[in-house]
């Protein structure tokens, strides 16, 4: 491979899309644990 294809193809994860997708996918598994925590909680006080 050369290296500039090599360079085109690092540059293809740095696109704004492929970014907002990253950041997506963090605040996801960020939400889904803090609604497990809470849900957790929730259970313990009743």
């Amino acid at each position: 491979m050369s290296t500039q294809q090599l360079f085109r193809r690092k540059n293809s994860q740095d696109t704004p899309e492929a970014m907002g997708k990253k950041i997506h996918d963090q605040w996801v598994k960020h939400r889904q644990a803090d609604l497990e925590r809470r849900s957790k909680q929730d259970r313990e006080v009743c």
